[in-house]
């Protein structure tokens, strides 16, 4: 979260967020790696569009823009709490996950607060006040999805955050996304979508088997 805030803070949402949803594209490799999840041609094919995507986003070059690649990196250890989240919503109570998250991210958090801090204003306030609620019940909601699906399943409906983020962009702070950005998020995009077809298709298989059975 802390090279998001970066990220957002030097390059406009729109590339910020589609550099950022690397993550789960990288999830579906590691939950094959770690959580010896099946590897299928769709997940192959989702990390190849994604990677590609990816690339077409970051424009690498010599003077690549430090937002973006604090964005990709956001989106690296995403990928990583993706796994581990799936890992401990099979071993914990998810509102003993959740608050071990909030306790563990308000030690690492605390020395920068503490050579950063100033009084907030009281509208600065209530921001962060919702901005504390709706990231607790995000991540209470992210525990209890892995609870009954596996990672490499529930790693791209992140991406409907991709268009949120977009409308958001625009609307409140006038962003008008690049031709290249919008190329590579629907890369990305399409990546997610490849794997949530390919989960379609074994839920129809399963509930065919059942009825046959």
């Amino acid at each position: 979260m802390t090279l998001y805030f970066l990220a957002i803070a030097r390059i406009p949402i729109s590339p910020a967020v589609s550099a950022y949803f690397v993550g789960p594209v990288v999830a579906v490799a590691l939950s094959v790696l770690f959580l010896k999840e099946a590897m299928s041609g769709r997940k192959g094919l989702s990390l190849a569009l994604g990677f590609v995507g990816s690339l077409v986003v970051l424009q690498p070059s010599g003077n690549t823009e430090i937002g973006l690649i604090m964005a990709f990196g956001a989106g690296l250890f995403f990928a990583l709490y993706l796994i581990a989240t799936r890992q401990a919503s099979q071993n914990s109570d998810p509102i003993k996950t959740l608050a071990f998250q909030c306790v563990i991210g308000t030690v690492l958090l605390s020395p920068q607060a503490a050579f950063t801090f100033e009084i907030p204003q009281l509208d600065v306030l209530r921001l962060f006040a919702g901005l504390g609620v709706i990231s607790a019940i995000g991540h209470l909601m992210t525990i209890l999805a892995f609870r009954l699906a596996d990672a490499s399943t529930l790693s791209p409906l992140v991406y409907l955050e991709l268009v949120g983020s977009a409308i958001i962009g625009f609307m409140v702070f006038s962003e008008i996304p690049t031709l290249t950005t919008v190329a590579g998020a629907a890369l990305i995009i399409i990546s997610g979508l490849v794997l949530l077809r390919r989960s379609a298709i074994e839920k129809q298989g399963a509930a065919g088997h059942d009825t046959i059975t």
